[in-house]
C-alpha cells in the first residue's frame, strides 16, 4: 500500500477508527505532519481536534538521529538504549533539551495561542502521527497525555517500524496502523507526495478564522 498523501492516509486510517465515531473522545495530533493525517480523521469520526507539541532530541552532529523527545507538561524521554549504544554527555543533553524547550513554548503560543491542553480527563484521547520511525515523539507525546488521566489512549498511525509498533502498543490501549514494515527506512517512502508542513499550513487547520481575516 502507499498513500497519495496524508489526506489520502487520513481517510484511509479513519475507516479503522469507526467505532470511536461521535463519541467522548478528542483527536490530538502531532504535528506538523500528523496533523494533516487527523483532520481527516477527526472529519470522518466528528470528533474534536488538537495538537500535543512534541520535540525530538537530536545528536549535536546528526540532529535528524534521535536520542528521545520532549512534550508538554515538562515530559522528558530518553531512550536509555540508544544513549548506550551511541553515549551522549549529560551536559549536552541538558542543553539539548533546553533549545528544544524553547521550540516547544514558540509551536504551542503559535498553534495554540499559548492555550493549554483541551480537557482530556476521562475521554477517549486518539494520538495520530504521520508516521513511526524511532517511536521517541509518539512515547513522548503518550507519556504527556497521561499525565492527563484519559480513560484510554489510542495510538492511530498509517505506517510504522514494526519493532517501534511493538513497543508503542505496549504502552496504549489501542493500537491502530495500516502498514507496518521490519525493514522500514524512510517514512515519505510510503507517501507518493509527502511535502514538508510548514506553520502557515497548521494555523490554516487550526485556526482558519484567523487566516482568514489576515488576508482580507
Amino acid at each position: 500500500m502507499m498513500f497519495e498523501d496524508r489526506a489520502d492516509a487520513g481517510k484511509k486510517l479513519a475507516e479503522n477508527l469507526k467505532a470511536y465515531k461521535n463519541k467522548e473522545a478528542v483527536v490530538l495530533a502531532i504535528p506538523r505532519g500528523g496533523l494533516i493525517v487527523a483532520r481527516e480523521v477527526s472529519k470522518l469520526l466528528n470528533l474534536p481536534l488538537s495538537i500535543i507539541v512534541v520535540r525530538k532530541l537530536g545528536y549535536p552532529t546528526q540532529p535528524e538521529f534521535g536520542f528521545g523527545a520532549i512534550s508538554e507538561g515538562n515530559t522528558i524521554y530518553l531512550n536509555k538504549d540508544t544513549i548506550s549504544s551511541y553515549p551522549i554527555d549529560n551536559s549536552s543533553i541538558d542543553i539539548i533539551i533546553k533549545n528544544e524547550k524553547k521550540e516547544l513554548k514558540r509551536r504551542i503560543d503559535v498553534y495554540r495561542n499559548g492555550k493549554k491542553l483541551p480537557i482530556l480527563k476521562n475521554k477517549s484521547v486518539i494520538l495520530v502521527d504521520d508516521g513511526l520511525a524511532t517511536g521517541a515523539s509518539a512515547t513522548a507525546s503518550i507519556l504527556a497525555v497521561k499525565k492527563e488521566k484519559p480513560k484510554e489512549i489510542i495510538f492511530a498511525v498509517p505506517v510504522s517500524a514494526k519493532d517501534t509498533s511493538e513497543k508503542i502498543k505496549k504502552e496504549v490501549n489501542n493500537f491502530v496502523c495500516l502498514i507496518t514494515d521490519r525493514n522500514l527506512f524512510a517514512i515519505g517512502n510510503y507517501y507518493k507526495n509527502f511535502d514538508q508542513v510548514d506553520d502557515e499550513a497548521i494555523l490554516k487547520i487550526l485556526r482558519p478564522k484567523e487566516e482568514a481575516r489576515t488576508r482580507i
